[in-house]
């Protein structure tokens, strides 16, 4: 513990009981020397005194004040003592007697007064550890909470992984069939037959079912966790070549900025790729004639190691601020035809490879997700 912590309740205003103390013993030592010896009973009163800056310079500055004042006033009183009351013993027994007096009830006034401050001093620590315990308590109160959440969702997703193993089993062999069964019929048919409308609707939400199931596979599947070191431009690239059709027809501008230094990293290329893919998808579903849609790279140096910034941002909609704490959350989704899976695929995605991503929206002006990555600084 920090010892600055601990108030210092310790003397107030020394100058001014320094100041009181040194007045007291000038003016009982004045009256000492300027009273005639005649008058017994006043000189008896003055000595009595002298415990007056005593024990206030003991109770304020401790044993060293106490024992000082004391060594001083004897100091004071010895000459008195000698030239004006004779200075033999058994005439002065009472003074001599006084003198020691003094210098008992300094020292040991002000020794207890030092332990006392000492007792307090140890109080008030004591009192610091117990605040900083009880901080120490909530903080780990707040992250017991956090916890149980955090087991909240693993509980739902591990019963959306087991909904997820029955529903591709029961619906991917079937949309199979119903796929096949549409491109044979078409390749059986003539020509004429085979442009209608009719044959590319029914491949087209075969398609998109398909995509459906394999978004819940990918939540709920582990990972197989092979992992290798890879350069992660190859992979960004392919994954955004991917919707350059798509985006031409829709009149979207997509925009790639990839490092021209290679970025290796130790992972699996497929998870990489399903991040993109779906944060992509995720901002094309917005986007339209005229939006940009940017993937890029830079590369950053952070508590002396190398990492990039994976960005994929967009000059869409954005994000409602009500609606950016919760969408990373399965099942979240303000789209009519989402499902609300593919930012969670990327949240698992980031979490199991120790990444980190953070993402950055305002209406009106587009979202920017950020994903920071560890460059492999073997592979150099």
């Amino acid at each position: 513990m920090k010892e600055e912590l601990i108030p210092q309740h310790g003397v107030r205003h020394p100058l001014l009981i320094f100041s009181l103390v040194t007045l007291l013993i000038i003016v009982i030592s004045y009256l000492h020397y300027t009273t005639s010896t005649d008058r017994v009973s006043f000189h008896i009163v003055y000595m009595q005194s002298y415990f007056l800056p005593i024990l206030l310079a003991a109770l304020t500055f401790g044993k060293v004040g106490g024992l000082g004042t004391a060594l001083a006033i004897s100091a004071i009183y010895f000459p008195h003592i000698v030239f004006q009351w004779g200075g033999f013993m058994a005439e002065n027994l009472m003074r001599f007697v006084q003198i020691g007096l003094f210098i008992v009830v300094g020292y040991l006034t002000g020794l207890k007064t030092d332990r006392e401050r000492e007792e307090k001093q140890r109080y008030l620590k004591t009192a610091q550890e117990l605040k900083e315990t009880l901080q120490r308590m909530e903080q780990q109160e707040i992250r017991l909470t956090q916890l149980e959440e955090q087991l909240r969702r693993v509980d739902r997703l591990a019963l959306i992984g087991e909904l997820a193993a029955t529903f591709a089993h029961e619906v991917r062999n079937p949309l199979s069939a119903i796929r096949g069964s549409v491109e044979i019929i078409q390749s059986e048919l003539p020509q004429e037959y085979c442009n209608q409308e009719f044959f590319h609707i029914l491949k087209q939400e075969t398609e998109r079912l398909t995509g459906v199931v394999e978004n819940y596979l990918n939540l709920a599947r582990r990972s197989e966790n092979k992992k290798e070191v890879f350069d992660a431009r190859e992979v960004i690239y392919n994954s955004a070549l991917l919707f350059q059709r798509r985006l031409d027809r829709r009149g979207i501008i997509l925009e790639t900025q990839l490092s021209a230094v290679p970025l290796p990293v130790y992972g699996n290329r497929t998870e990489l790729q399903q991040i993109i893919v779906n944060l992509m998808l995720n901002a094309i579903d917005e986007l339209k004639s005229g939006d940009k849609l940017r993937v890029l790279t830079r590369v950053v140096e952070e508590h002396h190691r190398r990492l990039f910034h994976l960005i994929v941002e967009d000059t869409g909609p954005g994000i409602a601020a009500e609606n950016q704490q919760q969408i990373f959350e399965p099942f979240f989704t303000t789209k009519d035809t989402g499902t609300g899976l593919g930012l969670a695929i990327v949240k698992r995605i980031v979490e199991n490879n120790r990444w980190n991503i953070s993402v950055w929206s305002e209406p009106g002006k587009g979202t920017r997700f950020k994903i920071t990555i560890p460059i492999e600084e073997e592979a150099k």
